[in-house]
């Protein structure tokens, strides 16, 4: 239940960074704003893709009997790596939502 969940999770977070690359403004071609975004975004996605390839893993290792209570590395790596993904994405998010604060302190126009 929790994997279902988790991948739900990260699906819905591939699609909401998807949506926000989407809608970057100024456009990543013309202002390096947009350009700064959208790598960030990009990241976040990437990596929270990577994660349901994790998962999925784990579902068909769980189905063919590879994981016990012998055998959780999988489960490890998986949660290592999805607790990087989330504090990662939080901070490439923090930087997204901060970024045209910051470069209107710095006076340049966005």
């Amino acid at each position: 239940m929790k994997r279902t969940l988790a991948m739900l999770a990260l699906f819905a977070a591939i699609a909401a960074t998807g949506a926000l690359i989407g809608s970057v403004t100024p456009y990543p071609r013309t202002h390096a704003l947009g350009a700064t975004v959208a790598a960030l975004l990009f990241y976040v996605a990437l990596h929270a893709g990577i994660g349901v390839v994790f998962l999925v893993s784990n579902l068909l290792h769980l189905g063919a009997g590879f994981i016990s209570s012998r055998r959780l590395t999988d489960l490890r790596l998986t949660r290592l790596w999805l607790d990087y993904t989330l504090w990662t994405g939080a901070a490439a998010l923090g930087l997204v939502l901060a970024l045209p604060g910051l470069v209107a302190t710095l006076g340049a126009r966005p």
